[in-house]
């Protein structure tokens, strides 16, 4: 069962790779989500979380359709060839290791890509859970802490999603510009950016 549950939670794996670049990446976007959110919590107490239009929902579809785009760019680059940016190599500079062990680019992009498709169906999941008990009656909302419990889910929600899209416009940049310059350039990847 728990080797079971270990190949099913492969795509986590991204979060284990330490590199410093990725490591405040995921600190700025957990900090600075939180920060927002609780502002907005504070002084937009009556945001539309769960109705027509609201946060959830709209955040559901944008998932939905970047869960695709996220497939899509595992499938591109675990076939990409090794080519001039030399994919199967580490970055130069400072290596990204998993357990003390060096990954490649294509190793990196691939957990990348993996864990963002990974989760934004789970994170679809959970807003799809959300909005079902938020619209029964009496639920945990309605109740005398609406304020906290709005407040907490804003948060972690918010928090979330500031992680997927850190990740995302890593990979984005990662494969919009970094991998059309050459292993000579000055800067031809982000783990080489200082």
């Amino acid at each position: 069962m728990l080797s079971i549950l270990h190949t099913l939670a492969t795509p986590l794996t991204y979060i284990r790779i330490q590199h410093s670049f990725k490591r405040k990446i995921d600190r700025f976007s957990i900090c600075f989500s939180c920060l927002i959110s609780i502002c907005i919590g504070c002084f937009c107490p009556n945001l539309n979380f769960f109705g027509t239009s609201g946060i959830v929902p709209s955040m559901n579809s944008l998932m939905g359709s970047l869960s695709g785009f996220f497939i899509t760019g595992l499938a591109a680059v675990a076939t990409f060839q090794g080519g001039v940016y030399n994919i199967d190599k580490p970055f130069n500079l400072e290596p990204a290791k998993i357990d003390g062990q060096i990954v490649s680019r294509r190793q990196f992009l691939c957990y990348l890509f993996g864990y963002l498709a990974f989760s934004s169906i789970v994170f679809c999941l959970f807003g799809i859970f959300s909005l079902s008990y938020a619209n029964t009656p009496d639920v945990f909302f309605k109740t005398n802490c609406h304020f906290i419990s709005k407040l907490l889910f804003g948060t972690i929600y918010a928090c979330w999603l500031a992680h997927i899209m850190g990740a995302t416009l890593v990979g984005l940049v990662f494969l919009s510009d970094r991998m059309s310059h050459s292993s000579t350039d000055t800067i031809y990847t982000i783990a080489d950016d200082k």
